[in-house]
């Protein structure tokens, strides 16, 4: 799964938030497993509770990890792009401005 997302050509940031979502993503699916194991037995009503909140954290712990990875990546991209306007009398201004890719 790391290969899949770059880890190999990415860099340290993006390495660490790789290494997240792959164990967020391992930990996700733990607790699905042990919630549908779970959710075949007759259980009582706390456990059903506790079982459903901490499926839930464990999705939202993984969207998380995702949605920051992806927003790291989306700022990462930038590149400065340089742009000459020509000024009355002649002159060149150079005008620095960040484009996203």
């Amino acid at each position: 799964m790391r290969s899949d997302l770059g880890s190999a050509s990415s860099p340290l940031l993006e390495q660490l938030l790789i290494q997240h979502v792959t164990l967020c993503w391992l930990n996700l699916n733990g607790v699905e497993f042990k919630h549908s194991n779970l959710m075949k037995e007759s259980i009582t009503l706390t456990v059903g509770t506790y079982w459903d909140k901490r499926l839930t954290e464990a999705q939202r712990r993984f969207t998380r990890a995702c949605e920051s990875l992806a927003r790291v990546r989306r700022l990462s991209r930038r590149i400065p792009i340089q742009v000459n306007i020509a000024a009355q009398g002649g002159q060149q201004i150079n005008v620095s401005s960040e484009s996203r890719v």
